[in-house]
């Protein structure tokens, strides 16, 4: 996973504070997405100050991804080129004769085409992954912990920002015990909703308190009630954060659901390579948890983190959501 994303998402931030422009060419949005291999089109801002001067946009690297020239007198003009293949995102500066602009770096996220959000891993070795999600209230989340540590069972609880914000303690006390922190966006608005703007602001908020409360980013994301588009997919990648879903919904969360119900929708679907939804404050969670856990590990499954979980090395996701060790052919 890429590191150091933080500090770049607070410059990104920091562009819209600007009230005066000190460069003659800037961005007009803080970010773009694109497909790798493929080209997208950047729109560009001028006072016409530098008209006709050569032009480069240049990742972070200093590799130059185009070379134009300013347009002639005030205005917004589009530039357009191809991503390059394997880069899920980049800072990108712009260079006027040589020199870089003042206040011109933002964020391109770029993402395969098509992409999809992890919902299971290819895999046979009896590992599971039992995910929480967490919204405002901290609700039955210490009462989970000791279930899981009863069982000796890792998970992943993914986390939305007020959720940190309301319950710091107990999102360090979660990774001490063993357990991995995901994000899910800072109060839990569907993505597919916002603006670029608006989710690359979402994901530096969440980023920020993670930073402040467990001294490290985040590299994992769940989108908000599960619907997300190729848009927060391809930003969250850009910042080094994995898209997870998951393979069942135990619907440990809905009120009309019963406790047998629970039980069976896992036991009756959930293998090898599975992610289980569940949530903090459900209310069959903590009793579905002591039948379950002992019943996969008297078969001999272990729970683990979803990043534990997740194939290291070249991999792809099928149309289905599916990881797999990449093949000399994958499709």
């Amino acid at each position: 996973m890429r590191k150091g994303w933080t500090a770049l998402l607070a410059l990104v931030l920091s562009l819209a504070l600007c009230t005066g422009a000190l460069a003659d060419v800037t961005f007009v949005y803080e970010g773009y997405m694109g497909y790798q291999g493929e080209e997208t089109t950047i729109r560009l801002s001028s006072d016409g100050k530098d008209a006709g001067k050569p032009l480069q946009l240049r990742d972070q690297e200093g590799c130059v991804l185009i070379e134009t020239t300013v347009i002639s007198g005030k205005g917004k003009w589009n530039v357009s080129f191809v991503i390059p293949e394997g880069t899920p995102g980049i800072m990108m500066s712009v260079y006027v004769d040589g020199a870089e602009e003042a206040d011109d770096t933002v964020l391109l996220a770029a993402e395969t085409r098509p992409g999809y959000s992890i919902t299971r891993v290819d895999r046979d070795d009896k590992k599971i992954a039992i995910t929480f999600d967490a919204a405002n209230s901290a609700s039955k989340t210490s009462e989970i912990l000791d279930v899981l540590d009863k069982y000796g069972a890792k998970c992943t609880f993914f986390v939305i920002g007020r959720y940190i914000v309301n319950n710091p303690e107990l999102v360090q006390e979660i990774e001490a015990r063993g357990h991995e922190l995901g994000g899910h966006s800072w109060d839990h608005k569907e993505m597919p909703s916002l603006t670029n703007e608006e989710i690359i602001k979402d994901f530096a908020r969440i980023s920020a308190e993670f930073e402040k409360v467990l001294g490290h980013d985040v590299v994992l994301y769940r989108p908000p009630s599960g619907y997300s588009s190729q848009r927060d997919r391809a930003i969250g990648r850009a910042l080094g954060q994995e898209v997870i879903k998951w393979t069942i919904d135990s619907r440990d969360g809905f009120s009309d659901t019963t406790l047998n119900t629970v039980i069976k929708r896992v036991q009756n679907n959930a293998k090898s390579g599975d992610i289980i939804l569940m949530h903090v404050y459900g209310k069959h969670t903590i009793a579905a948890l002591e039948t379950l856990l002992p019943w996969y590990i008297e078969q001999e499954y272990e729970f683990v983190t979803v990043s534990e979980l997740l194939l290291e090395g070249d991999t792809y996701i099928d149309t289905d959501g599916v990881q797999h060790l990449a093949a000399e052919t994958a499709p």
